[in-house]
This record gives C-alpha cells, structure tokens and sequence, in this order.
C-alpha cells in the first residue's frame, strides 16, 4: 500500500512538475495552439534521462507522440524548470508551494511568451 501510495505521489508530482503554469494560446479563430517546446518541461540532462527512461524529455515526447521513447531527446527550445537544477531534483521543493512558486516563475514566464508569440506569429 505504501508503495502504491508512493507512486500516485510521484506520478502527479511529475506531472504538475512538466506541465505546472505553462498555458497555450486560444487563438482568434477559438482553436488553440498548437504544443510546442514550450509547452512542457524538459531536462538535458543525460543521466537524469536514463534514469528516468527518458521521460524527462517532455518536449520531444509531445511533439512527436509517436516516436519511440528510446530516440526521445532534449529540444533545445524547451524550458528547464529551474535552469541548471535537474527535474529530479525539484520534486520535493513542490511540498512547499511559495518557494515552489518563487523558483519557478521566471522559467514559467518566460516559456509561455515564447510560445505565445511562436503560436501568433504562425511558427510553431
């Protein structure tokens, strides 16, 4: 049960990690953006993706669903969510949401106006 309870932790800590804040753009016909690489968080680090099977190649993983996870790799385009400091290594800085908030805002920021304006200039 505990490693059960575990598990459903990490996996939604991991989820709101890569996806926490970032927001695509309702365009002016109602549809919405497209995903870009700046839709999900990613980690170049090499170590960090083996060990997570490359699931830290968040970016790729969305915008080439199909491609097998063994080819996934870092999109330069893609934001760290805390530049320099590996995803792993963030998990538990979201137990304590203001800090959470203070560390990641600029990296927030910063992907949804380049995907925004990526999304409005038609480059995606």
């Amino acid at each position: 049960l505990g490693a059960a309870a575990t598990s459903v932790w990490y996996i939604a800590t991991f989820d709101y990690i890569t996806h926490g804040g970032l927001q695509r753009v309702k365009l002016a016909d109602g549809r919405w953006s497209e995903v870009s690489a700046q839709t999900s968080f990613s980690s170049p680090y090499a170590l960090e993706n083996a060990f997570t099977f490359k699931v830290v190649s968040h970016a790729d993983h969305h915008m080439h669903g199909a491609k097998p996870f063994g080819l996934l790799g870092f999109v330069d385009q893609a934001p760290e969510v805390i530049p320099g400091v590996p995803i792993l290594g963030t998990i538990f800085v979201t137990l304590f949401p203001p800090l959470w908030n203070k560390l990641v805002a600029k990296s927030v920021a910063d992907a949804n106006k380049a995907h925004a304006e990526g999304a409005l200039a038609g480059l995606q």
